[in-house]
């Protein structure tokens, strides 16, 4: 048997295998990929004089995500030569917190103590995390699996939960809008009126809550102007949400479903926490569907909160005697499909927007050891 400590240490290091492969991330299209762009601040951050100038430069951006900026400031005065530390670092946090979420979810799961991190790992590693968008929406992602591990702790009653809660926000401002996820755990009047919310939210569902968010900030004065730009910029982003996107929306309200009805069979408290958690989660993404940006962003870095609802769908009953295999097979079946295939999209050189890792070279990604990942050198054009 396995302490807690250990158990961590050992998801730890398969994340940072994971964080190894985006190590050598690069840009592979004509179009400049979000990776690239991160590299040139990597690099510009290198040649800022001093934390007091850095500070000061972001402060003329307009940058509203203080945490991770502070934190590739480090990184880049640390390894100037090297801005691959940047996914090597914040992939590796997006993998251990998602890791450590599921793994003390696994208390609420009933699932046995012998599988719990094979679960944690697995769930992660099939098809809920989409690992071409971890090196792409690096902030949001990173900052998202901390949020979640925010909530677990915050539903298992371990403390602390808040402070996890404001690194996740400086380090990616869009975790803001995941708060009430946060206070549903603890929250009375969300509790009393989760109905009235579930029904505002559909329609709000309706109209393009990005333009509404907008008209609100740009007229309390407060708020930075950059966060209105950035909203502003949004508006009307036309991008079409595909099939896949769509079918892990509604896996993920099947799941709650499923859930709903076994709250209902059972009765028990812990999993009535559970469930209003999932019911506040999904109305947030509900109400972003309008907006095809949001949408897709925040269906991609949704993964603390689907793995969840799956971890908790996965404990239900005996697997032996599961008459929920049929289910399981067909949201695995699909997870995979779909990050497999998003992941051959998204590094078709050939496309417009596509990113390689280790050369897309599948041989060398098994037979290359720490030395040889370390060695692979980007060169940034």
């Amino acid at each position: 048997m396995l302490n807690g400590g250990v158990v961590k240490f050992f998801l730890l290091l398969i994340a940072l295998s994971v964080g190894l492969i985006s190590y050598t991330t690069k840009s592979i299209s004509q179009e400049e990929t979000d990776i690239n762009r991160y590299y040139f601040v990597y690099q510009s951050f290198a040649n800022v004089g001093s934390f007091r100038d850095f500070v000061f430069a972001i402060f003329l951006e307009g940058e509203v995500n203080p945490l991770f900026q502070s934190i590739n400031f480090l990184l880049a005065k640390t390894f100037p030569e090297n801005p691959q530390m940047l996914p090597l670092f914040w992939v590796t946090i997006t993998y251990y917190f998602s890791f450590i979420t599921y793994y003390i979810l696994l208390d609420i799961c009933d699932i046995d103590e012998k599988r719990r991190m094979v679960f944690a790992v697995a769930i992660a590693l099939v098809g809920v995390i989409y690992f071409g968008r971890t090196t792409e929406s690096i902030k949001q992602c990173s900052s998202a699996a901390i949020f979640g591990y925010a909530v677990a702790r915050a539903i298992m009653k371990k403390g602390k939960g808040s402070l996890f809660v404001v690194i996740a926000i400086l380090v990616h401002i869009s975790s803001i809008i995941l708060l009430p996820i946060y206070w549903s755990v603890n929250s009375k009047f969300i509790r009393r009126h989760l109905k009235i919310i579930f029904i505002f939210c559909f329609l709000a569902s309706f109209i393009d809550l990005n333009k509404f968010i907008a008209l609100i900030v740009n007229n309390v004065p407060i708020f930075p102007a950059a966060i209105t730009d950035k909203l502003l910029t949004y508006e009307d982003y036309n991008v079409p949400s595909s099939i896949r996107l769509l079918i892990t929306f509604f896996i993920y309200a099947i799941l709650i479903g499923l859930l709903a009805w076994h709250y209902y069979k059972k009765k028990n408290e812990r999993d009535k926490t559970f469930l209003i958690v999932q019911v506040v989660a999904f109305c947030i993404l509900l109400i972003n569907k309008s907006n095809a940006h949001n949408f897709m962003r925040y269906i991609y870095s949704y993964f603390p909160f689907i793995g969840m609802a799956y971890l908790k769908f996965s404990g239900f009953n005996n697997w032996k005697k599961n008459e929920y295999m049929v289910l399981h097979f067909v949201f695995i079946s699909f997870l995979i499909y779909s990050n497999i295939s998003y992941l051959l999209y998204f590094t078709d050189a050939a496309g417009n927007y596509a990113n390689s890792y280790l050369d897309n070279s599948v041989r060398n990604l098994f037979i290359y050891n720490v030395v040889d990942y370390l060695n692979y050198k980007v060169v940034i054009q």
